[in-house]
């Protein structure tokens, strides 16, 4: 994660598991996120987000 004021790049990994048919995807992900402080006790909030990951999760 890299944080900037209010902003943050995160990376990540995940292992996605088809329960059905067993197969196994490998998916990377980069996510940039816009904070917002709130009062106690909810505290920061993601008010704005992007996404974009390497592998497209299949509805089938």
């Amino acid at each position: 994660m890299i944080i900037k004021d209010d902003w943050c790049a995160i990376r990540y990994s995940v292992i996605i598991i088809n329960k059905q048919t067993g197969e196994k995807i490998e998916q990377h992900t980069m996510e940039f996120v816009h904070f917002k402080d709130n009062p106690e006790p909810a505290g920061a909030r993601v008010i704005e987000g992007w996404a974009l990951s390497d592998k497209q999760i299949s509805a089938h």
